[in-house]
């Protein structure tokens, strides 16, 4: 419950909150209260991103130096404590990094296996490609003649129908211009 507790105070700026009454603390140059503090910092969980929060631990490694034995032996503890999780999590990174140097060697050589075994098998495909890059051709070349040839059809087809027009127009006009003639003689 305790640690819970503790942890919920963290959470809730209670971090933050000690870091302020550290330096009110230490400004006034009142080391009761810095060192109450020091033992309260003594029981808080911490982790490398909640050391970087604030200046808590800039300001306790300043203190390790004072002249005050309690704050100077609370201070110091601190220090090392904090010392120790800052190069737990250094090592943990580099553990981490190591290992994926190693993997990303893995990686490469197994491309480099994939890109051997493709390049041979590329060498069957790029013969496969180039028959069916000749048959797309091929079929691409009969597409375009066959539209081609549907262009003239159609091409051909409008002239028939225009040379249709002007014959019936022709029709039209010559029926038309007898019929007057015809009107016109019996008229007079």
């Amino acid at each position: 419950d305790s640690k819970d507790a503790l942890q919920k105070f963290m959470e809730d700026g209670g971090w933050d909150t000690l870091n302020i009454w550290l330096e009110t603390a230490r400004d006034d140059s009142n080391e009761p209260l810095l060192g109450e503090l020091l033992e309260v910092y003594l029981t808080m969980p911490v982790s490398v991103g909640l050391l970087k929060q604030n200046s808590a631990p800039k300001t306790i490694k300043q203190l390790s130096k004072t002249e005050n034995e309690k704050v100077k032996t609370l201070s110091s503890l601190l220090v090392e404590s904090w010392t120790k999780i800052i190069r737990k999590k250094e090592s943990v990174t580099d553990n981490n990094e190591e290992e994926r140097k190693q993997q990303k060697k893995y990686k490469e050589k197994d491309a480099e296996k994939n890109d051997k075994y493709n390049d041979k098998k590329d060498g069957k495909d790029s013969e496969k490609n180039k028959y069916r890059e000749r048959d797309s051709k091929d079929k691409d070349s009969k597409d375009k003649d066959s539209k081609d040839r549907s262009n003239k059809d159609r091409k051909e087809k409008d002239k028939h129908k225009d040379k249709d027009r002007d014959r019936t127009k022709r029709e039209k006009s010559k029926s038309s211009s007898s019929s007057k003639e015809s009107t016109s003689s019996s008229s007079p």
